[in-house]
């Protein structure tokens, strides 16, 4: 089943109502109305969230999660919300986000998509988000950083010289 499609030329997406098929997805996946209402979450948001009802607006969800810049400090300005980005009838994709509070009991890293769903008059109506959980992949990048940092550290502490060439001679690292 079809959840949206562009309409030819126009970039616009059409809404057609039915998200059963989202519920076995392990990506999370909410709809919320023009105004702010959260509409529709399927199992995984619910899972990753803890959301036992719908009945919340977007403005208090964001805020009872903490979701925060990849910084984990910095919140999140309500303008640069993926969600409300939607309702303003932006589409916008993979923006990374931090969500504190999560049904884990502890913060997750996240990438988001956000697009509003439009009436037929081209009028958004709704917002769909969907977001990945992207922990493993943050936590394997941050392991690998420090790991260079210790080469780089161990490195730069060797009282020789260490001169690395290529093969015609030239210089690349000393």
């Amino acid at each position: 089943v079809e959840h949206r499609r562009a309409e030819k030329g126009t970039g616009r997406n059409l809404w057609s109502g039915d998200l059963s098929t989202t519920e076995n997805l392990n990506e999370g996946v909410v709809v919320v109305t023009n105004n702010g209402n959260l509409k529709y979450a399927n199992a995984a948001a619910k899972e990753f969230t803890g959301l036992e009802d719908l009945q919340t607006n977007i403005t208090d969800w964001a805020d009872q999660f903490g979701f925060c810049e990849p910084d984990e400090i910095t919140k999140l300005k309500f303008n640069e919300r993926p969600l409300i980005r939607a309702m303003k009838g932006e589409s916008v994709y993979g923006i990374p986000l931090y969500v504190k509070q999560t049904a884990y009991g502890f913060g997750r890293h996240v990438l988001m998509d956000a697009i509003p769903m439009r009436n037929a008059n081209g009028e958004v109506e709704q917002a769909m988000g969907v977001f990945r959980d992207i922990s493993d992949i943050r936590t394997a990048e941050m392991q690998i950083e420090e790991g260079m940092d210790r080469v780089r550290a161990l490195v730069e502490s060797v009282p020789d010289m260490i001169l690395r060439l290529d093969n015609e001679g030239r210089c690349l690292y000393y």
